[in-house]
This record gives structure tokens, sequence and C-alpha cells, in this order.
């Protein structure tokens, strides 16, 4: 009579596990490609504050120095939050990039991570469309 295993919904199906697969698959790689150098960066930050802690008599250069570390490092993400490359952050910005929504509070800094991108939104774009498609036609 009706079965709920139609081809409609067997497509829809394996649509959305295909896309849960697509959207780990870039975060794992996003992650892999960034994390490290996030963690780099937030290590040359946290040395930049200690030199300015441990500092007795500083210049106006050196605090202006600081302030500029300080800047970049908020900026980025690194001041007392979490990793934004770590596997649920990376998920998070590989949604975005598939439902092209692109917040920019998070972009790759290596340039593998950048070009990977173009190729994974490319493919990833067309597969978030189709999904949206297939899913408001339901």
């Amino acid at each position: 009579c009706c079965s709920i295993f139609t081809e409609d919904n067997n497509r829809f199906i394996f649509l959305a596990v295909f896309m849960l697969c697509y959207l780990s698959m870039g975060a794992l790689i996003f992650s892999a490609l960034e994390e490290s150098n996030e963690i780099k960066m937030r290590d040359a930050y946290i040395e930049a504050k200690s030199d300015f802690l441990v500092s007795n008599n500083i210049s106006e250069a050196v605090l202006d120095a600081f302030l500029t570390e300080f800047k970049q490092a908020d900026d980025l993400g690194l001041i007392d939050r979490s990793s934004r490359w770590d596997f649920s952050g990376a998920f998070y910005f590989a949604g975005t990039v598939v439902a092209t929504i692109g917040f920019g509070m998070t972009t790759p800094t290596t340039i593998v991570a950048k070009m990977f991108l173009i190729l994974y939104g490319l493919f990833g774009c067309a597969g978030g469309f189709l999904f949206f498609n297939m899913f408001l036609e339901r």
C-alpha cells in the first residue's frame, strides 16, 4: 500500500547521508589543514603577551607592537576561545560553505586550505542546492 521507502524518499535519504559524509570529510580536511597553523599562531600570541607582562619598563613602541599582536589574535578568535579548527568548528565552517552562507568569522589561512576551499565549495554548493531543492519538493 503506502511504503515510506519510495524512490523519492530513498533518493532524499541517500543525498542526506551523502551530504553528512561530505560535510564530515570537509571538516576533517579543513581541521587537518588549519588547526596546526592556528596553534602556532596562538603560541606566538601567548609568547608576545608573556613578554609584555614580564617587561617592567616598556616603551610606547613595545606597547604598540603588543597591541597590534593582540588585535590580530582577537580578530582570529585566539583569545580565551576554543579552537576554530577542531572538528566541530571545521564542521560548522564546512556547513556555512556548502549552504553558501559564509559568515566570514572563520577563514582558512594556509594556501593549501584556500585551494581546497575552492574545490570543496564548488562541489558542496551544488550538492547543497540539490539537497535543499529535494527537501523543499517533499
